[in-house]
């Protein structure tokens, strides 16, 4: 049997159109997949913070207050304000105030006094004195120094003063004239005046 020109044209006008359609289905099949939600990890916001004893002991070191409770695995936890204990355990949270330590006091010594205060008698020391005296102000410094008391009389200005003066050293002139107790001295003499302030002690 010879070929039939029209039946192979036939046959291959239907593969195409077969061929067509099948591309057609196939493009208008939507394909979906299940997609599972991410798996998200509380934020630090949203955990209460779990705090451990040593946590704890360091709040009581610097004082302040936290809140324990017991989370479901039993656990005793601490937070540090009653939002961040689970709503659950609210209502048995405990709260604790820690009172911050006071610093331990020192005891003070008392400062020794130094060698040129050891040097001051409580015995009255008067002094008569001239402004222009360069030892007269030596005088007057040295007991400045050791914090001695004593009564400073200018017999220049004052007349009183200068008739004690002149009565006590019986009209021998010179100044300084230092009385300590009921010992004085004529000039200016460091070693002689701290051996009168050691007599009168």
């Amino acid at each position: 049997m010879g070929d039939d020109p029209l039946g192979a044209g036939t046959d291959s006008a239907a593969a195409r159109l077969l061929a067509a359609l099948g591309g057609r289905r196939r493009r208008g099949i939507r394909r979906t997949r299940r997609t599972r939600p991410p798996h998200r990890t509380p934020s630090a916001e949203a955990r209460p913070p779990a705090r451990g004893a040593g946590e704890a002991r360091a709040d009581a070191r610097g004082g302040g207050s936290y809140y324990q409770y017991v989370d479901e695995s039993g656990h005793v936890r601490f937070a540090a304000r009653l939002d961040d204990v689970p709503e659950r355990q609210r209502s048995t949270a405990g709260h604790i105030s820690v009172a911050a330590p006071t610093a331990p006091r020192q005891a003070t010594r008392p400062r020794a006094a130094s060698a040129a205060q050891e040097k001051a008698t409580r015995a009255e020391v008067v002094l008569y004195t001239t402004e222009s005296c360069p030892y007269c102000r030596r005088a007057v410094a040295y007991l400045d120094k050791i914090g001695q008391d004593y009564v400073n009389k200018n017999v220049e200005s004052d007349e009183d003063a200068r008739d004690e003066y002149l009565k006590l050293t019986s009209g021998r002139a010179g100044v300084p004239v230092i009385v300590v107790g009921e010992k004085w001295m004529q000039g200016w003499n460091q070693a002689k005046l701290d051996e009168l302030l050691a007599d009168s002690r």
